[in-house]
This record gives structure tokens, C-alpha cells and sequence, in this order.
């Protein structure tokens, strides 16, 4: 993480935030997209990689090539399929259900607050430019930076035929029709040709950016990952998984039919496949792409994986595509560079360091436009633990965390003309 942060503006955003030109919303329209079953890869000798990019406004494809040698040509990179091995016998006798059902999201205390609030529900738009039809659909996702979100790649493409997603609004903890953060839309996607055009379910993961960064008022989940599948058999890692059941999956309705938020937590069972982890219970459609979390000893959550793909019958499970080294390096790229941009629009208005900071916080800025202004340091539970005035001649302040507990806080700045917000990270 870099010493100096930029930060980026912060919008307001609500339910009547513009669409850029893209569907208003009639949810009646949306069905949830079908979770997965596991099939193989349509060409199991087909290794090579790629990384796509769809521009929704442009309507246009484009493949993105990066200069890291160490993991990729010009052309591919490395699938890393010999990382580990993988354990993918499903002992029907023995099912043991460690992870647990879903259960209502509404009932945690916490919740709509961090970081419940960088759950998403998906309304996406699928052209299928053979018959040139239409579809609409349904999936779950999490924020992953201030303006990109993670699901499933089978979220903007489909394995069975050659829809793709052509817009898409997004909702931040989205509940019985409430929008407590509002809505946007999204102006590309990214995912990998393993599962663009081969079908390959451990690439099964694609990200979405958004017209607004809608992320700086929810916060956010940083990526990680861990290839040792250990790590997740692991009694001592809880994972947590948010999204939005709404049909089993032999099409019937399931509680109240994706409008309300869900979650599950538990451990993993078994691997499928290089990429899938699994766990011994059932999924729904309307889960797809729902990010799965990990807290860490600093009480910062990380995701790791999205739910992917499920059995249909009895013994019941459920795969989730964790990120590997590849992923991980690829999509930071583009937020890294997606962000550079945005920061250089605002360069130099404020910053804060150290970041992360062990005890005082600094911050630097300009003028607050010859207003004071209102400084909230939130924690994950949406509660305001500090709160202080800038007078509009400072240039800088100093902030004394040394009495708050580890962990991710988001800071908002602001006046009657400007807002600014940020995530810092607390350590020990």
C-alpha cells in the first residue's frame, strides 16, 4: 500500500441517481440468473488466458494485455494449475454441513453498516446477438474498491449460450426495497477467456466498474488469496458469504424470492477443481457472485472467493471460485489503474498518512473553500467514534487513533460545497 493516499471526490448518491443512459429499473422484469451445475471445461487441453474487457457505452471488446512477465505474456498468462493438489472426492456418506444454512442479514446488529453494506444485488441486462434477444437477471456481488464491484463470471456471460451482460444496475445492501446507499450503473466488465469462451468454471469470477464510486460511501472488501487449501478446511477461518436466495435450484421460490439479504458462514469441505472450494449445504439462485469473506487478526475482511456453482440434487453442495495469484495481480492492475486516473482529477486535495497508521493519523488539504468543515472517523458498524471540526485556514491536521480498536474506518470530510471520504486501516 502506498504511504500517500489521494482521495477520491465523494457523491451522494440515492435511488434517483442517473442511469447514464441505461434501463430504469422494474424489478418485475429480473429472474434470478440459474446457479451453475459443475461441467468440465468445454476444451480441457486449452490453457491459454486472456483477459477481456466489455465497454458498455462503446459496445466494444477488447482484450487487455499487461507487462508483468513474472506471471504473464503479452499474450496469456499462466493458469496456474499445478499450484497444489487438489482434493476432489465428494463422500455422499459422510456430509457433515459445517457451513451453515442462510439466515436473514436483517438480524445482525450491524447491519445495513460495514461491511454488510459492500453487499450488492446485481439487476443486469444479457443480449444474446444470436437471436438478438434480450434477458434480464439477477446475481449478488461485493464492492471491492470505491467504484468496482466482484461476482461470477456466469453474471455478465453466459456458458450455455452467447448472451452477455450489456448493462447493469447496481445496490448496495439492498433489502425488501430499500436502497440505504442508492444505486448505480456500471460502464464496463472484466473476466478471463477460460470462461468467456471456454467454460471453465475456475474461472468463474469477473469484476464490474462503476460510473459512480458508490464505494466511498460503503466502504469495501480488499482482495486477497490463498491457494493451500488448508486455509479453508481450517475450523479457525469463519467465512461469510451475503447475498440474495431466491429459487432453489429446481426453479422453486425460496423466502421472500431475492428481496431480501441472506447470509451463510462456516468453513470449506472438499476442493473440485483448482479453483473451487466447496462446502456440504445448498445454494439458491440469486447467490451467484456473492463474495465470500474472511475477517482478519486486525479486523479487516478480505475476499477470497464467489459463489460459482452447486449440485442440484441431494447430497447437497456448493462450490465457490477462489482467486489465485493470477487473478489477483490482473484485477488489482485495473483498479490500480482505474484509480490512478481518478485520483489525478483531484490530485493533491487531500491526503493521508501513514496508511495504515498505528497511533496519529495526518492529514493534509487545501481550503475548504473558506468553510469549516465536519471530520467522521466510522467504524465497520456505522457508528461515529470521532468527530471534529477543520477550520477552513488549516492546511493540516493531526487525528490520535492510539484508543480505537484495530481495524478498517472510513473517514469522511466535509462541507456545504465538498465531500471527500476514504478507508484507512488500523494496526497494532
Amino acid at each position: 500500500m502506498k504511504l500517500f493516499a489521494t482521495v477520491i471526490l465523494f457523491l451522494k448518491l440515492t435511488s434517483e441517481i442517473e442511469l447514464h443512459g441505461q434501463q430504469i429499473l422494474d424489478q418485475n422484469a429480473y429472474f434470478p440468473v440459474n446457479l451453475q451445475n459443475y461441467s468440465p471445461p468445454k476444451d480441457t487441453a486449452n490453457q491459454a488466458n486472456s483477459l477481456i474487457a466489455y465497454n458498455i457505452l462503446k459496445n466494444k471488446f477488447d482484450t487487455i494485455h499487461f507487462l508483468n512477465k513474472s506471471i504473464y505474456s503479452s499474450k496469456k498468462f499462466s493458469s496456474l494449475r499445478s499450484e497444489e493438489k487438489i482434493d476432489s472426492k465428494i463422500d455422499s456418506n459422510k456430509v457433515s454441513y459445517v457451513f451453515s444454512t442462510v439466515k436473514p442479514a436483517d438480524q445482525l446488529g450491524e447491519f445495513p453498516n460495514y461491511p454488510i453494506s459492500t453487499v450488492v444485488k446485481l439487476f443486469i441486462t444479457f443480449y444474446n446477438p444470436t437471436n438478438g434477444s434480450n434477458s434480464f437477471g439477477t446475481c449478488s456481488g461485493v464492492m471491492i474498491s470505491p467504484e468496482f464491484v466482484l461476482t461470477a463470471g456466469h453474471c455478465i456471460k453466459s456458458k450455455f449460450d452467447s448472451s452477455y451482460a450489456v448493462s447493469c444496475i447496481v445496490i448496495p445492501a439492498y433489502n425488501l426495497g430499500k436502497q440505504p446507499y442508492g444505486r448505480v450503473t456500471i460502464k464496463n466488465w472484466f473476466s478471463f477467456t477460460q470462461w468467456l469462451s471456454n467454460g471453465d468454471l475456475d474461472y468463474d469470477i469477473a469484476i464490474m466498474s462503476l460510473n459512480q464510486p458508490i464505494g466511498n460511501s460503503t466502504g469495501w472488501l480488499d482482495l486477497s488469496y490463498n491457494t493451500d487449501s488448508n486455509f479453508y478446511y481450517s475450523g479457525n477461518n469463519v467465512f461469510n458469504s451475503f447475498g440474495y436466495p431466491a429459487y432453489d435450484p429446481t426453479y422453486n421460490p425460496v423466502f421472500e424470492m431475492g428481496e431480501r439479504m441472506y447470509y451463510m458462514n462456516g468453513y470449506m469441505d472438499f476442493s473440485r477443481s483448482t479453483n473451487l472450494i466447496c462446502h456440504n449445504n445448498i445454494a439458491y439462485q440469486g447467490q451467484s457472485g456473492s463474495g465470500v469473506f474472511l475477517t482478519d487478526s486486525i479486523n479487516n475482511p478480505k475476499v477470497f472467493a464467489v459463489l460459482s456453482n452447486g449440485s442440484v440434487f441431494p447430497p447437497y453442495h456448493t462450490c465457490h471460485c477462489r482467486l489465485d495469484s493470477s487473478m489477483y495481480v490482473v484485477f488489482n492492475n485495473i483498479i490500480s489503474k482505474s484509480n490512478s486516473i481518478d485520483n489525478n482529477i483531484i490530485k493533491n486535495q487531500i491526503v493521508f498518512y501513514p496508511n495504515p497508521v498505528k497511533n496519529v493519523v495526518n492529514i493534509l488539504f487545501h481550503e475548504m473553500n473558506s468553510s469549516d468543515a465536519n471530520l467522521e472517523i466510522i467504524d465497520m458498524f456505522g457508528k461515529t467514534i470521532i468527530k471534529e471540526t477543520i477550520n477552513e485556514y488549516q492546511s493540516s491536521a493531526k487525528i490520535d487513533l492510539t484508543s480505537i480498536p484495530p481495524g478498517p474506518y472510513i473517514v469522511k470530510i466535509g462541507n456545504n460545497t465538498q465531500r471527500f471520504a476514504t478507508r484507512i486501516i488500523k494496526i497494532d
